[in-house]
């Protein structure tokens, strides 16, 4: 075979590999709007159920895990939100204790236009004061979050550098745990360490 009638046939073979039928459609770039309306379909639908908060950054850095518990629910266009935090602090005439900060509430949310949750309360209430108070929070008080969702986690962030990451909570079964503690409180015998009142 010469030469010219090789590099002819390896140039037919290099077109034919690369070359697209002429009778298959490409697809349309998705518009802005489509995006944006595909990508809200999505969050809302993932966003659904049970997660349990599993780090914790603020604008001073990433808060250790130990301190901070969190738990949110997602489910008909209602969430739920408890958050409680830890800290050491120093205390007058006695050594470092700790302090609790909490919030928790129930809220109606949605994703917004530019695919944040945005969230206004039904019910909810904080310490998160300078005094340390438990105030309740006013009804329809307006909360926006940027959200992340990938897989099972799912990361709320707000100005400036407050960012909660959660991971889904898959369904469980109750705790053979509580079964046994009802099962005593109903016989009549209540274990103080079981947390019963």
């Amino acid at each position: 075979m010469t030469a010219y009638r090789s590099s002819f046939l390896l140039g037919l073979a290099a077109l034919s590999f690369s070359a697209t039928p002429q009778d298959s459609p490409r697809p349309e770039p998705l518009s802005l709007a489509a995006f944006r309306d595909a990508e809200r379909a999505r969050l809302e639908r993932e966003i659904e159920g049970a997660w349990t908060l599993f780090s914790f950054a603020s604008d001073l850095g990433e808060v250790d895990p130990r301190d901070v518990r969190g738990f949110a629910t997602f489910h008909a266009g209602f969430m739920t939100l408890i958050l409680q935090g830890r800290e050491e602090v120093p205390r007058l005439l006695r050594g470092p204790g700790p302090e609790y900060t909490l919030q928790a509430g129930a809220f109606r949310y949605r994703l917004g236009e530019n695919l944040a949750l945005q969230t206004a309360s039904v019910l909810g209430y904080s310490n998160a004061n300078a005094a340390h108070a438990l105030e309740f929070e006013a009804p329809n008080a307006v909360r926006e979050y940027e959200v992340q969702l990938v897989r099972d986690e799912l990361v709320l962030g707000r100005a400036p550098g407050v960012r909660f990451t959660f991971r889904r909570t898959p369904a469980g079964e109750f705790p053979s745990a509580a079964i046994e503690a009802l099962d005593r409180a109903r016989a009549g015998f209540v274990d103080p360490s079981a947390g019963n009142r």
